[in-house]
């Protein structure tokens, strides 16, 4: 009869220090190059740009649609399924916390996509999922807007 909503960013920096907290070493930077083991293929270490070398033996692609360790590097294709899943864009906005808190996401059709809230306790998280195909980016950040409960 209820659910819990968490706030991503939040979580995330609670799982960081957690991690950090057991020993995780986190290394930021922009990848300059990808060294493969010359045996296995396998990702060995990445160069950050700096200069900083960085080995290991699990890394995680964190460069969005550059795909550069996975797709560049790697040579993993990208599957389109923009036939099946036609919404390619998305805009994203917070906005004043609900004065009454309901325990759900509520998602709401649009012309060209669909529209979330996420209510959080310090927030709301809203957000506009939509093809660029069928309306303007402008178009849908005021679509986006006029379907707020609270003030951004």
């Amino acid at each position: 009869a209820y659910a819990y909503h968490f706030d991503a960013s939040r979580y995330a920096l609670y799982l960081r220090g957690y991690a950090e907290a057991r020993g995780v070493t986190r290394t930021e930077g922009m990848v300059e190059s990808v060294e493969r083991d010359s045996d296995t293929g396998d990702i060995a270490a990445i160069t950050l740009k700096g200069g900083k070398r960085v080995a290991g033996d699990f890394f995680i692609d964190c460069t969005g649609f550059r795909a550069l360790l996975l797709g560049q590097e790697l040579g993993v294709g990208y599957d389109d399924w923009s036939r099946w899943l036609p919404c390619d864009r998305a805009l994203a906005v917070p906005s004043e916390r609900l004065e009454n808190l309901v325990p759900y996401t509520r998602a709401t059709a649009k012309s060209a996509g669909w529209q979330w809230r996420i209510p959080l306790q310090h927030r709301t998280g809203n957000g506009h999922v939509y093809s660029s195909g069928f309306i303007s980016d402008d178009d849908a950040a005021q679509t986006l807007l006029a379907g707020l409960d609270t003030k951004p």
